[in-house]
């Protein structure tokens, strides 16, 4: 989940939740809720769905209005808070992210947020060999302030090391670090 925010407000990311088993509600999205978004709450598009479900539209007003019709209750505002935040410091680089709008897009990807502490979300998701289901239950455990500081992380490390190279990454949080600051945040 990590950075699929950042792909909906930068105008990436897919439209999503057709096909494949439907679990059983006929909606063809797998979550057996009935709303078509995928999440299984049955509310509407959660603030990043909403930004995957507009990118799909690309600039089809009577498509985005749909969009805007299914979101769930708080994710217009999460998604143009995002937004602004990206136009306000000229968002260009996963740095930027990390530097200017990690809260805003932690507060855009998490649907829900727990107790776990950023430390903690950091070891889960190394469990989670790229599972992203996996990922997003790490991310969604954690509280908000983790959510955070592991976005900020995730996104300097990202900028620093493109690839997620071990020994980029592991240069890249020691003391002097390109990404010290952030790993800090994350203890």
């Amino acid at each position: 989940a990590e950075g699929e925010g950042a792909a909906a407000a930068e105008g990436g990311g897919g439209g999503g939740g057709a096909g494949g088993s439907d679990g059983g509600d006929g909606d063809g999205d797998g979550d057996g809720d009935g709303d078509g978004d995928g999440d299984g709450d049955g509310d509407g598009l959660a603030c990043e769905a909403l930004g995957d479900c507009l990118d799909a539209c690309d600039g089809d007003a009577p498509c985005e209005l749909g969009c805007y019709d299914d979101a769930a209750p708080g994710a217009i505002s999460e998604l143009d808070a995002l937004v602004q935040c990206f136009d306000d410091n000229q968002v260009m680089s996963p740095l930027d992210i990390a530097e200017n709008c990690a809260e805003e897009l932690a507060a855009c990807e998490a649907e829900s947020s727990g107790d776990a502490s950023c430390q903690e979300l950091s070891m889960c998701t190394q469990g989670c060999a790229g599972d992203e289901g996996c990922e997003d239950d790490c991310f969604n455990a954690a509280t908000m302030d983790a959510q955070t500081a592991y976005t900020g992380l995730v996104y300097c490390i990202a900028d620093t090391c493109p690839n997620f190279m071990p020994n980029c990454v592991m240069n890249s949080i020691q003391p002097g670090g390109a990404c010290f600051e952030f790993f800090q945040a994350c203890e």
